[in-house]
């Protein structure tokens, strides 16, 4: 009896490594089997961009912002002891304090107020 399940086991093992490794080769024909260690092939690839010319930038979303003529309108139209408060945090050097306060005053956005109290200062000489 043993010999028979020794006579079967030498005749199965070499039969079982025999479908595998057909199998394997057949599996592996029918896949995409490209080498991924060499370039992709081209209908991969991307259609060339002309380098010289900058990639197209969408222009930014203005909803919402105020223009620099409503700006300035809003800042004329702030009382003297807001545009004092500002003028001296401005003065001590507290860009932080003065921008608060800008918007606080007018209800201009934090950019906006930003970019006022630097042009401000650049206006200063600062």
């Amino acid at each position: 009896m043993d010999s028979d399940f020794g006579n079967m086991l030498g005749f199965l093992v070499p039969l079982v490594l025999i479908v595998l490794a057909i199998g394997f080769v057949l599996g592996r024909r029918g896949r995409d089997s490209r080498d991924l260690s060499g370039p992709p092939p081209a209908s991969m690839t991307a259609p060339p961009r002309d380098m010289s010319a900058p990639p197209p930038v969408a222009p930014p979303d203005m909803s919402g912002t105020m223009d620099i003529r409503q700006q300035i309108g809003a800042i004329r139209e702030m009382d003297s002891a807001t545009l004092a408060g500002i003028k001296a945090a401005m003065d001590s050097g507290n860009k932080i304090e003065a921008i608060k306060l800008l918007r606080e005053g007018t209800g201009l956005g934090l950019k906006e107020s930003k970019d006022a109290i630097e042009a401000m200062l650049k206006a200063a000489g600062r």
